[in-house]
């Protein structure tokens, strides 16, 4: 810190989004400008079909630097086409948009019956995490390997925490596992959208459906894009199974190292045991982007598969090799 920096803190916990909006469908948020939230600015929740277009998360009259308290647009648990564009974000103390579903904890489970618990102290008492015909994927926690799905037969609270799941065939012995429902994952396509400097990163996204993030200006100060997905600490599911990067502007990202922030495009799941990855995410294609970070990587990579970096053109005219950092990868460079 500097003599004439401008010093943000937040206070108070997260339980108050500025919009809200749960177990709905066929929703368009559209020309709604945000000054200041108090905690997430749009919180969606297990909803289907969601439209955003000419939304703003920009400091308001007085407020020189502090849009929201956390992330912008965030989507927990839907399904169906999400649509962002058109939308800027300025200001924000978390992520401009984060898509994922919500991994949960096997204590214990015999036959058919599971009894687990929900990871995070803030994503809890979700009703709704489940329902009967819904398919889930059963997840090894060390590795994050896919060992097999089941279907849901019933599923109901014990309290806010902790839950009894009903499933069509028994879990694998001998392994700490984590189950994520497929059912409730969404498409997304995210274009013309402007992610000026905020706290974090830009665009967390980790869903296995079909991903395009196109014709979009990133100024993050953390990395500008980032394919997470873990079942062990934030316990944000989904594996990205067919993501398409092309034709955006990344200018001036990456001047900060926040959590999973290791390149200006993060491929960045949490598991323990990287050696032991099948390999997570696959099928990320990243072409015809212009990438003006110098000193920084373009993109890092672990622990995943069928990554193609294509036709980027880099600035500041950096080998191709050297601004690409991989582990346990497979990659094609062109």
């Amino acid at each position: 810190p500097q003599v004439g920096n401008t010093l943000v803190l937040r206070h108070g916990v997260r339980s108050h989004p500025g919009f809200f909006c749960q177990n709905s469908r066929n929703i368009t948020l559209r020309n709604v400008t945000f000054h200041a939230t108090c905690g997430l600015g749009a919180l969606f929740q297990f909803c289907e079909n969601l439209t955003v277009q000419h939304v703003s998360f920009v400091p308001g009259p007085g407020r020189r630097v502090l849009s929201g308290h956390d992330d912008g647009l965030h989507f927990s648990n839907c399904r169906g086409q999400i649509l962002v564009e058109d939308c800027r974000f300025q200001g924000l103390m978390d992520d401009p948009i984060n898509v994922h579903g919500t991994s949960v904890q096997v204590l214990s489970h015999s036959g058919g019956l599971v009894q687990g618990r929900f990871g995070h102290p803030q994503s809890i008492g979700f009703a709704t995490w489940a329902a009967p015909g819904d398919q889930l994927s059963i997840l090894d926690c060390r590795t994050l390997n896919a060992l097999g799905t089941a279907v849901v037969k019933s599923f109901s609270l014990s309290d806010p925490v902790h839950f009894t799941l009903e499933l069509d065939r028994p879990l694998p012995a001998g392994v700490d596992l984590a189950l994520e429902n497929l059912t409730n994952t969404p498409r997304l396509l995210c274009r013309r959208n402007f992610f000026g400097s905020c706290r974090a990163r830009g665009l967390l996204v980790t869903t296995p459906r079909t991903v395009v993030i196109e014709d979009n200006t990133f100024e993050s100060s953390g990395s500008a894009i980032l394919l997470s997905g873990d079942a062990n600490a934030w316990y944000e599911s989904g594996v990205c199974r067919d993501v398409t990067i092309r034709r955006n502007r990344f200018l001036h990202c990456l001047t900060s190292y926040y959590q999973f922030c290791e390149g200006v495009i993060s491929l960045c799941p949490e598991i323990p045991d990287k050696a032991g990855s099948s390999g997570f995410h696959e099928n990320i294609v990243i072409t015809d982007n212009l990438f003006d970070c110098p000193g920084v990587p373009a993109l890092y990579a672990h622990c995943a598969r069928q990554i193609r970096f294509s036709q980027n053109t880099l600035a500041d005219g950096s080998d191709l090799r050297q601004a690409v950092k991989t582990q346990y990868c497979t990659i094609a460079l062109d």
